[in-house]
């Protein structure tokens, strides 16, 4: 299984799109680097309700920054995760 990923500060469902031509574009050119099952991976600070819907749909997980914040800054140690089926 490979693990490829979009990264944003605010995505919505257009970020699926980009994140799928990605992986098609990997597929043509990198056809041996790609196993059959791809793990499709979002993270945005700020996860838009259109894009947490659509990867329910389409088995895309989506990381979510936490909710709090310290004096220093945001903390990654608990990053929100919304799993969906590996496709």
């Amino acid at each position: 299984m490979r693990v490829v990923g979009e990264a944003k500060v605010r995505a919505s469902s257009i970020a699926i799109d980009e994140l799928n031509e990605g992986v098609e574009a990997l597929r043509r050119v990198l056809p041996n680097k790609l196993r059959p099952r791809v793990l499709r991976v979002v993270y945005a600070s700020l996860a838009m309700p259109d894009l947490v819907e659509r990867a329910e749909r389409e088995g895309v997980w989506v990381l979510r920054r936490p909710a709090t914040w310290s004096s220093r800054g945001f903390k990654l140690t608990s990053l929100q995760l919304k799993r969906a089926r590996i496709s």
